[in-house]
């Protein structure tokens, strides 16, 4: 049975101030990587122009900053596991989000297979990883579905899905195979570089949601993985979006800014649950029957 872990009470005023430095330490990357995109990045390359260094120097101190604050956080404040307590209806709604955001890059996946393979510079490694990747968003997506109403139903035995659990683990490790095909500038091709390590710290945050499930890890590390990779997503998706749907010609990605937004907003409404307000979970919803 779930279980918070004791400790040292952080007085309320640490608490405020670290979680606005967090927070302004967000704002403050997401309006770098806005100027980034919109005025110092070449649309052909996807590179930082030469000159503006320093806009990576800043946006990698904002994101630093944010990482040590909620890390901080998450192992000092009361914290209790998703699966045990009650989810409300954001969880399950971000669930379904989640699965219809999965669905969505199973269908463009699906669509870069179809164009790679007609493509002059085709190569059967590059299709292989795509459709890897797509077979892993279409059971993705069958998955959060599942899970939206699973956090829906009272006293769900979420161990009943076994294997289903790690899909969202494949569809990110796929993914990061698929990143380290790239051969990239590691200072200049700062698109990149930023979704690997998004990528990254999302196969860390799903191996570790599986051990929560089974209550084999503390859910302090989870709620901080969790909040640096929906940090992360709305970094690195944010200023695309709002780019885009501006009519600001954009370097072409391989991967789709509105899934990994979606899944950023998942993630973080996840984490937030391991946090409840008054530092006391909700009514029980599950426990693990071995």
């Amino acid at each position: 049975m779930m279980k918070s872990h004791e400790k040292k009470p952080m007085s309320p005023l640490a608490k405020f101030t670290l979680s606005a430095i967090s927070v302004l330490s967000f704002l403050g990357a997401v309006i770098v990587r806005f100027l980034q995109l919109y005025k110092f990045t070449d649309s052909v390359s996807g590179c930082i122009r030469a000159g503006h260094e320093s806009s990576i120097f800043l946006l990698y101190a904002f994101i630093l900053v944010f990482i040590f604050c909620v890390a901080f956080l998450s192992a000092r404040c009361a914290v209790f596991s998703p699966f045990f307590v009650s989810g409300g209806k954001w969880l399950p709604a971000m669930s379904f989000l989640a699965g219809a955001a999965m669905f969505y890059d199973f269908v463009r996946q699906c669509l870069q297979c179809y164009s790679y393979y007609n493509s002059e510079y085709f190569e059967y490694i590059y299709l292989f990883f795509i459709a890897f990747n797509a077979l892993f968003a279409l059971l993705s997506a069958f998955y959060f579905f599942t899970m939206g109403t699973a956090f829906n139903t009272p006293n769900y035995n979420f161990s009943l899905l076994g294997y289903l659990h790690t899909t969202p683990f494949l569809w990110a490790f796929s993914r990061t195979l698929f990143c380290l095909s790239f051969i990239v500038n590691p200072l200049y091709a700062q698109e990149d570089i930023l979704s690997f390590l998004l990528i990254a710290v999302l196969v860390l945050f799903f191996i570790f949601y599986m051990l929560l499930i089974e209550n084999r890890v503390k859910p302090a590390v989870v709620a901080a993985f969790g909040f640096i990779y929906a940090c992360l997503a709305a970094i690195l998706s944010l200023p695309r979006l709002v780019l885009y749907f501006s009519d600001v010609e954009l370097y072409s990605t391989y991967y789709s800014a509105v899934t990994y937004f979606i899944m950023g907003a998942f993630v973080f409404v996840f984490s937030l649950k391991t946090m409840p307000v008054g530092g006391r979970p909700g009514k029980s919803i599950g426990s693990i029957r071995r």
